[in-house]
């Protein structure tokens, strides 16, 4: 609510909004919400009756992590056609600081205000200051995962913000070679674009082989923090550039979108059947370990480039009204799932009431996430443009 008592305005439209988009955040968000659930319930085969048979469909929870390389797709996507449209009309300075400002009104009111709401809870609870308050200046500046100690001492999903905002700061050096190549043409574009992803890909391999060697294969923690780092996870943020740059060649808006979206979403499926069957063998360095991702990535870039051309099968699983606003507070339920997962897991043991449980954790972090969402992110964006406008004032001029 405003000072005046009224609702704050919605953000402005973005440029080349497609709803459907949004319904994919959604699909990320729910898997990660349904991933941890899974982990708190405790493992158990699960199956479904399909035509007469049993389909088991554990993967699609013990590995529902999937759904960050999903969000890491949806950032490469959507920012790289963001700055590549605004060096189309700007000046590139002037367009790269406007995108950091964003992308930090994005991120850290949200962010902030759980770590003050989680700080306060913690505090009154134990009546001392939590231990994990000597890692705050790491996550003030989104360095939560320079150390193993720090990365979820707070909250567990936080090493994504890391990865992610540190992706904001590169990403403008990758967008202004692709911006180049674009001025000689689709197919100079094309190329430095492929170019770009087949370099990101090598650059993660050679990462993840060195973490490897580092610290040796095997489920240990040390291995497991290396590969969370910005390095492991360039093939994901590096497929939905590649898409992005797709998306702008010549095609019908709607050409191939239900293919894209089909092939892409069965991809993913049958990767995270692979992942569940082979699990070990990704900790013991074999080749999951380095082509997991990308290759799923891959499926995820297809599924996303199918919703960006808003057709009819896009629009019936990602643009429902339900999907649409879900993927509208996504970013706080991503924040908020985990602390009230575990919450509700200490109100309502998991442990002979698994339905009980599952239907609390869900009604509960849904209704705080939209809270979140209304009560601190959409003033926030509601407000960009005049805080941009302050920010500029107070800018010396050149």
């Amino acid at each position: 609510m405003t000072p005046a008592g009224q609702e704050a305005a919605p953000p402005p439209p973005r440029p080349g909004y497609v709803d459907a988009l949004t319904g994919v955040r959604a699909l990320a968000a729910l898997w990660v919400l349904a991933h941890h659930l899974n982990a708190v319930v405790g493992p158990r085969v699960l199956t479904v009756g399909f035509a007469g048979l049993e389909v088991e469909i554990t993967p699609l929870l013990t590995c529902g992590w999937v759904g960050v390389d999903i969000f890491f797709v949806l950032s490469g996507f959507l920012l790289t056609r963001q700055l590549l449209d605004a060096y189309d009309s700007q000046a590139r300075s002037g367009a790269n600081r406007r995108f950091l400002l964003h992308r930090v009104l994005r991120v850290y009111p949200a962010y902030l205000v759980q770590i003050a709401v989680l700080l306060a809870v913690a505090w009154a609870a134990a009546g001392t200051p939590p231990a994990w308050v000597r890692h705050l200046p790491l996550h003030l500046g989104m360095l939560q995962s320079v150390t193993p100690a720090a990365e979820s001492a707070i909250n567990g999903v936080y090493w994504t913000l890391t990865v992610e905002f540190w992706f904001y700061v590169l990403l403008p050096f990758a967008v202004a070679a692709l911006h180049a190549a674009s001025r000689r043409g689709g197919d100079a574009l094309a190329r430095r674009a492929v170019g770009l992803y087949v370099a990101a890909v090598a650059l993660t391999v050679a990462f993840r082989a060195a973490i490897v060697a580092a610290h040796g294969a095997g489920q240990a923690f040390p291995l497991e923090w290396a590969a969370r780092q910005l390095p492991a996870t360039l093939d994901v943020f590096a497929a939905g550039m590649l898409a992005a740059v797709a998306s702008r060649l010549p095609a019908r808006a709607a050409a191939g979108s239900g293919a894209l979206v089909a092939v892409g979403l069965a991809g993913i499926v049958a990767m995270l059947y692979v992942m569940h069957r082979h699990y070990l063998s990704y900790w013991a360095g074999g080749p999951l370990f380095y082509l997991w991702h990308a290759v799923t990535a891959a499926f995820a870039a297809l599924m996303v480039l199918g919703a960006s051309r808003n057709g009819g099968l896009a629009r019936t699983l990602f643009a429902t009204g339900p999907a649409l606003y879900l993927g509208d507070i996504s970013y706080s339920l991503y924040l908020w799932h985990l602390p009230v997962a575990l919450w509700v897991a200490a109100l309502v043991p998991p442990a002979g009431g698994e339905l009980a449980y599952v239907a609390g954790a869900v009604a509960a972090a849904v209704g705080i996430s939209a809270l979140s969402y209304h009560l601190v992110e959409r003033p926030v964006l509601a407000r960009r443009g005049r805080i941009e406008d302050w920010l500029a004032r107070r800018r010396p001029a050149a």
